[in-house]
């Protein structure tokens, strides 16, 4: 898996409603191992 968990998506891959937009443009998700999308905010809160 090396790392791919930790990758933004393409902002052109948007399918996700509740993946959002930072102010530089970064969509603020990543794709967890499952193949699931999930944001940032979200992986921080079950890292913690």
């Amino acid at each position: 898996m090396n790392g791919n968990a930790n990758q933004y998506i393409n902002t052109a891959d948007i399918t996700y409603p509740y993946c959002q937009f930072s102010d530089s443009g970064m969509v603020l998700c990543t794709k967890t191992e499952g193949g699931e999308y999930r944001t940032n905010f979200e992986l921080s809160i079950q890292i913690q």
